[in-house]
């Protein structure tokens, strides 16, 4: 539960109309990504790379099999790349942390649609990926299966209104 004033809800109410206006830059821009859809895909932006604004969907399909493995793949964060100095226990609990971040910004930049958070712990190589739910398309992972996979599988299933 959260509470304010008046006061603070004018605030609020200035931050949600100009939300485009904030964009954290840089290396720490992962925690807080710039999440956006082109042409049915949904993206995020890394760094200060540019968001791409032109697709071509068929070549993708061709390419990538679906949507899903297109976004599964152009997502991945490892986070040995962008923190250093961190033993596989404490890059596990970031990439816990930083998926539900990503789960919180999802939730609000795409209220109407489902979306997978991938963490996987492979012998100490650990990254995040992200993907919307495509209907008619297989998950990116087999997810009734985790078991029969050899690294360690998180899925976080980011759905509107539900909070795991």
């Amino acid at each position: 539960m959260i509470k304010y004033n008046h006061l603070m809800q004018d605030k609020i109410e200035k931050i949600i109309e100009n939300e485009s206006n904030l964009r954290i830059k840089g290396e720490l821009s992962v925690l807080w990504p710039d999440f956006y859809e082109v042409q049915g895909f949904y993206l995020m932006r890394k760094g200060d790379e540019e968001k791409i604004t032109n697709l071509n969907p068929e070549r993708i399909l061709d390419l990538h099999y679906s949507a899903t493995v297109y976004e599964a793949g152009c997502s991945e964060l490892r986070i040995q790349d962008y923190f250093d100095d961190l033993d596989e226990l404490s890059m596990l609990k970031l990439a816990f942390i930083i998926s539900e971040m990503w789960e919180s910004k999802l939730k609000t930049s795409f209220p109407n649609e489902e979306f997978h958070i991938i963490i996987d712990d492979s012998e100490g190589d650990i990254s995040l990926r992200f993907h919307k739910f495509h209907e008619g398309e297989e998950s990116w992972l087999d997810e009734d299966n985790l078991e029969e996979y050899k690294s360690a599988i998180l899925v976080r299933i980011v759905q509107c209104g539900i909070s795991e």
